[in-house]
């Protein structure tokens, strides 16, 4: 069952061990029985060999002309809605806002006096570096735009304890160039919002505000992997097409020996007397013409039927 060599092996004590084919020759008395057995068994094997051959024919040309191109055209279509949404998406970004850093606290620990107007401005080389940091793009939910982190996670998860039936995806807004949907899953445990531009993504959602915006831009973010993967796949999909079509018209490897075995039974079968013997002792069969018509005897007229004399009985019957 591991396809591993055993450690140990062992054989028959006695060399003179007989098969079933050998033992039924030496009863008969003729050896081409021996030989008729060993062929059927041959004959049965190859034969069950070239079927398997030919059904694995099948399947390759139903692959290469059915089943391969419906999953290419399937991959080609995923990958283009996949680059349009990402299309979408680039043109829909968070934008980067420049945050000061605040000026540090003195040595006494008061912050420093804001400079009067009058005062003369430090060089432009002195000047603090500004930070940039993501924003937030906006979220439309229910007719109303945030434009705040904090206020659109909390709507949604308003709308995710609104309780929504389980079934259709209810659309509840837009992110980012595309359409929102809610919908709950695995009997109201689960919520999960779908985003539909050219393709859907899914993002499960959970109760912290923050959180769920997050979930929903590493959905987005994941589309290039996606389309890197179904790249993957259709490359390997035309290879497997080119290594099919060599495959594809190979006659069957073992088919002169088929031929041989095949043509060497037919003459043991003859020599026998198989397949044309003698009709055993007892089973006579009589002649088409001899045999008694069962629709003659049924449109046969039934004879009457005689009356026997019984003696009267003035008893009962029950």
């Amino acid at each position: 069952m591991t396809s591993k060599s055993p450690v140990r092996s062992c054989e028959d004590v006695d060399e003179t061990a007989l098969s079933y084919a050998e033992i039924k020759a030496l009863c008969a008395g003729n050896p081409l029985i021996k030989e008729k057995m060993d062929l059927d068994i041959d004959v049965a094997r190859l034969r069950l060999l070239k079927s398997d051959h030919q059904s694995h024919q099948y399947r390759m040309e139903d692959d290469l002309l059915k089943r391969f191109p419906e999953k290419i055209k399937e991959n080609e279509g995923f990958i283009a809605g996949l680059e349009a949404d990402m299309k979408t998406l680039a043109k829909h970004p968070h934008p980067m806002v420049p945050v000061k850093p605040a000026a540090p606290p003195q040595a006494d620990g008061k912050q420093p006096d804001t400079p009067a107007a009058d005062a003369p401005t430090a060089p432009a080389a002195e000047t603090t570096a500004v930070e940039v940091k993501q924003g937030f793009a906006g979220m439309e939910i229910g007719g109303q735009t945030y434009t705040d982190k904090v206020e659109a996670g909390k709507a949604l998860i308003a709308e995710i304890r609104k309780g929504i039936k389980p079934g259709e995806p209810v659309e509840i807004g837009n992110y980012r160039g595309f359409s929102m949907a809610l919908s709950v899953e695995d009997f109201g445990r689960t919520s999960v919002l779908t985003l539909k531009g050219q393709m859907t993504h899914r993002a499960e959602l959970g109760e912290d505000v923050l959180g769920n915006l997050l979930r929903i831009d590493h959905t987005l973010n994941k589309m290039p992997e996606r389309v890197t993967v179904l790249r993957s796949q259709l490359d390997n999909l035309h290879q497997q097409m080119k290594e099919i079509q060599g495959e594809i018209g190979k006659p069957f490897p073992q088919e002169a020996e088929l031929q041989q075995k095949s043509e060497r039974l037919a003459e043991l079968n003859a020599q026998l007397g198989i397949e044309d013997g003698p009709a055993p002792a007892g089973e006579q069969r009589l002649a088409k013409d001899a045999r008694p018509s069962v629709l003659e005897g049924l449109k046969r007229p039934v004879p009457p039927k005689q009356k026997t004399d019984k003696p009267k009985d003035h008893r009962q019957e029950r």
